[in-house]
C-alpha cells in the first residue's frame, strides 16, 4: 500500500510485490487476521495521535502473528514541550505491548545520509547504543507479539 505515486510506480517497476494498493493507509479496511504481519514504514508519520492510535488497533486486527511500526523518532521531551504532532510516543507504544528499539544511530547526526562517508560511520557506530536506548536514536523500530493472544 501507498499513498506516493512515484514510489508505488518504482515498486511496481521493481516488481517488490504481487499486489498494490494505492490509497491513505488509514482509508483501508481487509478483514481480521488477514497477514502474518503487518508492517507500517515511516507511513503513520504524518496522522495525528488519535489516527494512529486507531491506525494500531487495525493493524493488530489484521495482523495474525506480528504489528512491526518504522518510524521517524519523536523524544517524549518533544511531545511534552511541543504538544500533539508527528512521529510516535514511544511511551505509549510500551504501554500497549511493543519492544522498541532504535535505528539509524544518533538523531542529532540527522538524517542518515549514504554519501556523507564520515557521518555514515558514526552513525553506524552509535546504532551499537541507540538500539537499547531508542530515545536517542534517529528513527526508530517497535514490535508486537500476537501470537497466542486471545481477543
Amino acid at each position: 500500500m501507498e499513498i506516493s505515486d512515484s514510489n508505488l510506480d518504482e515498486s511496481v517497476k521493481k516488481c517488490i510485490h504481487d499486489q498494490y494498493i494505492r490509497s491513505k493507509i488509514e482509508l483501508v479496511a481487509f478483514k481480521p487476521k488477514s497477514f502474518d504481519a503487518v508492517i507500517s514504514i515511516e507511513s503513520t508519520d504524518n496522522l495525528s495521535e488519535e489516527e494512529r492510535r486507531r491506525l494500531v488497533y487495525q493493524m493488530e486486527r489484521w495482523a495474525r502473528k506480528k504489528v512491526i511500526i518504522v518510524s521517524k523518532n519523536r523524544a517524549s521531551q518533544e511531545i511534552e514541550a511541543e504538544g500533539e504532532g508527528w512521529g510516535w510516543n514511544l511511551r505509549y507504544l510500551e504501554k500497549i505491548g511493543f519492544k522498541i528499539y532504535g535505528i539509524c544511530g544518533w538523531r542529532r547526526l540527522g538524517i542518515y545520509d549514504k554519501k556523507n562517508q564520515t557521518r555514515r560511520i558514526i552513525s553506524d557506530l552509535t546504532q551499537i547504543i541507540t538500539y537499547r536506548h531508542p530515545d536517542y536514536a534517529l528513527k526508530v523500530y517497535a514490535l508486537k507479539e500476537l501470537e497466542g493472544k486471545v481477543e
